[in-house]
């Protein structure tokens, strides 16, 4: 049996043999002053008396523990802090990562306490706020423990648990949930179906101007309808404001992690880190993560290049497939502090106030309130004409349709940042699928499928729209190939989706999925096939028909639909729609189509591929004016 010592004992000060460590400081500490036992033992030099009284008045006022204040804040710098624990509880101090047992996973993370693979060593511990407290207020042995920092702690638990962190971020959802998984419900006949069922439909539509592709071209346009009517229906109740909630004081706010999936963003890094520094929001309640892949060595260089905050994270991600965005959320998803969590993409510019504004939301709202996605719009969109087509997208979309389907507690598809989400309802859906590629929109009707309400967030997020025609079409290719995706997984049982959300929020499901998808893929061929049919009938010479008359009736439905929640939003956001703009929205759409079939096509062959979009070749960002100039 192990003999335990006193961790004051001489002996106890000995390091732990295979244990890279720092031997503990002789010079005695200063006990002249008594502010906080979390702050008492750091010396003079360290940590001045009258800072000590500042972190533990901010430190009170926010509800933190004074140790999270000191470091997140930088008046202590986070190694000095613990090797100075260390040196106060006669222990080592442990100056970079170090195998470790993992028997609880993130528990041990949040815990800040984990057995080394040392047996001689113990336990290794990075103790923050009540665990710091309890631990300096004593009664336990520590004999063989040994200190270190919360980051290396962190990053010693990521290093050693690689393979079931890769593992688990891939497949937790596809084992435990596998008719919600992408990776189980998609599989290649189903696909090749569909593929061939969409072939035929286009050489219909090209055909001559028989009956039969007439009354195809009839049966697609009705699949329209309901599209239509959705979008009509969500624009105007999107017109609604509600009150907004009385603002949170800093004690009242709670714990929050921001999460940012980062693949080659070496461009933009500096911008990232200025707009996240830009949060007012109290910094010992704030963890910022930046979750990288292991190869990606550009953007980790970039990262540590920067002189990144107290509270900002890298997280090198183990390797694995799928190499998605989803993964790298799931990886982080198991290291983040926070009780909330947020996502956004690397060129974000969110509004300084959004994570006061989500926390004072989700307190007003109701427990089954699990996610808020705020409003993202594109500040590049003097770019071209590309650009503004994205923006007046977006505008209709995240200013109108997102509000007005929360409002009427419909199924929203998520966009792909700024979430903000409830830990413990993330937890229970099981995060993200690493196998869908528009995790984002399968996520938002996951949430509903299993009670849970999504509500928009009055609060912008500025966005950088792809400028480059190559990255808008593989961008859109891999949103509609999600789409695809998602139709397949949530619609595979649709007798039991009605069982579970109701036939109304049911049509929705189908609407958001193949709605989005047949649109995209057949809209400009049923408007080719019913302009064929009117010419047909015109060199003729007979009358209007039953139906040319029923083709101009869904022609101008989908006309308004589209145009109306567009205008009203470019209305709001102080977008002006010129004649030019216009003139380039058939040429958009056109674009969407072959998008749509370039996605088809991939889901065939590679379902789970990402198509990475590029960022930072905007030649002016809107919001800042700033000018930016190519590589």
């Amino acid at each position: 049996m192990q003999r335990l010592h006193d961790p004051h004992r001489p002996e106890s000060r000995r390091p732990a043999p295979g244990l890279p460590v720092d031997k503990p400081a002789t010079r005695p500490l200063d006990h002249a002053f008594r502010i906080d036992p979390a702050l008492d033992f750091l010396p003079r030099t360290l940590l001045g008396r009258s800072e000590a009284r500042l972190i533990r008045m901010r430190a009170s006022a926010q509800g933190v523990g004074a140790d999270e204040t000191a470091v997140a804040e930088g008046y202590v710098d986070e190694k000095r802090y613990y090797r100075a624990l260390a040196d106060h509880l006669g222990l080592p101090f442990i100056d970079r990562p170090v195998d470790l047992v993992l028997p609880a996973g993130r528990e041990a993370f949040r815990a800040g306490a984990a057995p080394a693979k040392d047996t001689r060593t113990g336990f290794v511990l990075a103790p923050t706020g009540r665990a710091l407290r309890s631990l300096l207020s004593g009664g336990r042995s520590l004999s063989g423990a040994a200190v270190t920092t919360p980051s290396l702690f962190a990053e010693s638990l990521l290093r050693t648990g690689d393979r079931r962190l890769a593992i688990g971020a891939s497949e937790r959802l596809a084992r435990r949930a596998p008719a919600l998984s992408s990776r189980v419900a998609v599989r290649p006949l189903p696909c090749m179906i569909l593929f061939g069922c969409a072939m035929l439909i286009a050489a219909i539509a090209f055909a001559g101007p028989d009956d039969p592709r007439v009354l195809l071209s009839a049966l697609l346009a009705a699949c329209f309808v309901p599209g239509a009517v959705l979008k009509l229906a969500a624009g105007a109740a999107g017109a609604f404001r509600t009150k907004e909630p009385a603002p949170l004081s800093d004690r009242a706010l709670p714990r929050w992690s921001v999460i940012v999936a980062l693949h080659r963003e070496e461009r933009v890094v500096e911008r990232l880190v200025r707009s996240l520094r830009a949060l007012d929001y109290p910094a010992a309640k704030l963890d910022v993560l930046f979750a990288v892949e292991r190869h990606d060595a550009a953007t980790i260089r970039a990262l540590r290049g920067t002189r990144l905050p107290p509270n900002f994270r890298i997280l090198i991600c183990p390797p694995g497939l799928p190499r998605t965005k989803p993964r790298a959320l799931n990886i982080a998803f198991a290291f983040c502090r926070g009780d909330y969590v947020t996502v956004y993409d690397a060129e974000d510019e969110p509004d300084p106030g959004q994570l006061r504004a989500a926390a004072s939301a989700f307190a007003s709202g109701p427990p089954e309130l699990a996610c808020l996605q705020s409003r993202l719009a594109v500040d590049n969109a003097d770019d071209g004409r590309l650009e503004k087509s994205f923006a007046l997208e977006y505008a209709a979309l995240f200013d109108r349709i997102v509000p007005g389907l929360a409002r009427f507690g419909l199924p929203v598809p998520l966009g792909g940042t700024s979430n903000h989400f409830r830990r413990r309802a993330l937890d229970k859906v099981l995060a993200w699928d690493a196998w869908n590629v528009t995790e984002d929109a399968d996520l938002g009707l996951r949430l509903a499928r299993l009670g849970f309400k999504v509500s928009s967030l009055r609060s912008d997020t500025w966005e950088e729209a792809p400028v480059r025609l190559g990255g808008w079409i593989k961008q859109r290719s891999r949103w509609l190939k999600g789409w695809m995706q998602t139709g397949m997984v949530h619609l595979r049982d649709p007798a039991g989706l009605i069982r579970r959300i109701g036939f109304v929020p049911a049509i929705v499901v189908a609407v958001h999925t193949w709605g989005t998808v047949f649109a995209a893929l057949f809209a400009p061929l049923a408007a080719f096939a019913a302009v064929r049919h009117a010419a047909a009938v015109w060199s003729a010479g007979r009358g209007v028909d039953a139906a040319t008359l029923y083709f101009g009736v869904i022609a101008l439905l989908g006309v308004i639909a589209y145009l109306v929640p567009v205008l009203l939003a470019a209305r709001d956001r102080g977008l002006a729609i010129t004649p030019g703009d216009l003139a380039f929205m058939p040429i958009h759409l056109l674009l969407v189509c072959a998008a749509a079939w370039f996605a088809l096509a991939e889901l065939v062959r590679a379902p789970s591929h990402w198509h990475k979009t590029d960022h930072g070749f905007a030649l002016r960002r809107r919001r800042t004016g700033e000018e930016i100039s190519h590589v």
